[in-house]
C-alpha cells in the first residue's frame, strides 16, 4: 500500500474529515505493511506445514486467530471442528471478563460475610455485658428492698 493510497481511500474511509500528518500517515503505512507481511509469512508456514505451496484463507485465519486472537468472519476456519477453533483462540473476552466478576463477587460476599459476623460478635458481646449489668442491678435493687 501506498501512502497515497493510504490517505486517500482507507483513511477517508474511516473519518472523511480527519487529515493527519505526514509522518502518521508514514507510520500507520509502516505498521499495515508488517502486520500484513506478518500474516503472509506464518500463512506460508502453515500452509507449508500441511504440504502444500499454496496459501488458503484457512492458513491465514488460523495464524490471525492463534497469532493475534482475532477471529475473521466470513471463513469456515475448521470446517466440521468448531471446538478447536475454541481451543485455539482461548477463552473469548466475555468469559474471561465474566470469570473475574464471578471471582470478585464471591470476595466481596466473603468480606461480607465476615463483617456480618463481626458486628454478630460485636453484638452479642454488648448483649452479655449489658445483661450482665442489669442482673447486678436487680440484685442490688433486691437487697436494698429486703433490708
Amino acid at each position: 500500500m501506498s501512502r497515497a493510497h493510504i490517505r486517500k481511500s482507507a483513511l477517508r474511509r474511516l473519518r472523511p474529515d480527519l487529515d493527519l500528518p505526514p509522518e502518521v500517515v508514514d507510520l500507520i503505512v509502516k505498521l499495515t505493511s508488517s502486520f500484513v507481511e506478518n500474516i503472509a509469512a506464518g500463512g506460508a508456514e502453515l500452509a507449508r506445514h500441511r504440504g502444500e505451496n499454496v496459501l488458503n484463507v484457512q492458513d491465514l485465519q488460523l495464524h490471525v486467530l492463534l497469532n493475534y486472537g482475532i477471529h475473521i468472519p466470513g471463513f469456515d476456519l475448521l470446517g466440521s471442528t468448531p471446538a478447536l477453533v475454541n481451543l485455539a483462540a482461548g477463552p473469548t473476552p466475555s468469559l474471561v471478563h465474566q470469570r473475574r466478576l464471578d471471582r470478585v463477587r464471591a470476595f466481596q460476599a466473603q468480606k461480607k460475610r465476615e463483617q456480618q459476623a463481626e458486628e454478630d460478635a460485636k453484638a452479642a458481646a454488648a448483649n452479655d455485658d449489658d445483661k450482665g449489668g442489669r442482673a447486678r442491678k436487680r440484685k442490688t435493687r433486691s437487697s436494698g428492698r429486703r433490708r
